[in-house]
């Protein structure tokens, strides 16, 4: 019989085989049993098991992205628990968010570009210090949340159009008098592990030598629960999280966010940095989606309005430094 594409010359392209094709070549190997001794067939029972077994471990986001969806495979999605409200567990335990819902219509729009009748998404919760590790390992395909898009995480992984603009700032007591970094000279400020404002405190205190006591905590919430509870007396984030973690406990009461914008960041889903292929479809559809205000509708919907989740009103209107932005969309960010 000939092949599935000889009657089309010139328009056939040589499909990869899949791991369910490569294991089946290697358990066929045509070696003739009656030429073999009975360890020597046990020998390669195990080894051909082996592989067998080593192809159907192999994680499913080995491969470019684009080719394995086309194949009916699924799409890994990192998240994180504790950036409410661009990603976080609703009550179900399911991820919700600004971030999640803006990678999921993203997704949607690149199934359509794809041709996919169903696109099979699966979550993977990471952590502040595990995400950016989790994409360039293939964990998962693409991280969306909170993470800042810069120069130096440029050299590991790859980032798309950013969906948020915001700088960082410094959250004290409202009984604290503190108004700069430089006035917690010599006393205690939480820090997430794996944070852009963790990494940036530790340089200004080296630098000024402020003789800070760096207290690293696992997330953002327990940082920001650190000084409500009294055991910081500061915390640094940007202030689009440090806002939204005020609302969401009702302790206007208890801290206050002060001082100036000590550096301003753009936030971007993390993708690999090696499936330019991919890297393209989601910079494309993400464009389409700001142009088309698509990502307005999004903002509005969990930031000026009672988000759909948990009914917190953000009250935040858009800054300007991102309606400017959107007005060009692009993956680079010059700042």
């Amino acid at each position: 019989m000939g092949t599935p594409c000889a009657h089309k010359p010139g328009r056939c392209r040589a499909r990869r085989p899949s791991r369910s094709m490569q294991a089946a070549s290697l358990l066929s190997t045509p070696t003739h049993p009656m030429t073999m001794t009975t360890p020597r067939l046990l020998t390669l029972a195990l080894q051909l098991a082996l592989t067998a077994s080593m192809i159907g471990a192999l994680p499913a986001q080995a491969g470019p992205v684009s080719d394995r969806l086309k194949e009916g495979g699924k799409i890994v999605v990192a998240y994180r628990s504790d950036v409410f409200p661009f990603s976080f567990e609703d009550a179900k335990g399911k991820p919700a968010g600004y971030a999640i819902e803006m990678c999921q219509n993203m997704l949607a729009g690149v199934q359509r570009k794809l041709g996919i009748k169903k696109l099979n998404i699966d979550y993977k919760k990471v952590t502040g210090k595990t995400r950016l590790e989790t994409v360039i390992k293939h964990e998962a395909d693409i991280e969306c949340g909170s993470t800042f898009s810069n120069a130096e995480r440029a050299k590991s992984v790859s980032f798309t159009v950013p969906h948020f603009i915001t700088g960082t700032r410094l959250m004290v007591p409202t009984t604290s008098a503190v108004k700069e970094l430089v006035d917690l000279r010599g006393k205690k400020i939480a820090i997430g592990v794996g944070t852009t404002a963790a990494q940036m405190v530790k340089k200004m205190n080296a630098d000024a030598g402020l003789n800070l006591q760096l207290i690293e905590y696992p997330d953002n919430e327990k940082a920001f629960a650190a000084v409500v509870g009294g055991q910081a007396d500061g915390f640094m984030l940007d202030e689009v999280l440090m806002r939204a973690q005020i609302v969401d406990r009702k302790v206007d009461d208890k801290v206050k966010i002060v001082g100036k914008y000590m550096w301003v960041d753009a936030m971007a889903m993390v993708l690999p940095p090696d499936d330019p292929e991919f890297k393209k479809l989601v910079d494309e559809e993400m464009r389409r989606m700001v142009l088309a205000k698509e990502s307005n509708d999004l903002y509005d919907r969990w930031f000026i309005k009672p988000n759909p989740v948990n009914g917190v009103n953000m009250g935040l209107p858009m800054s300007h430094l991102l309606r400017e932005f959107w007005k060009y969309p692009s993956d680079h960010v010059p700042f």
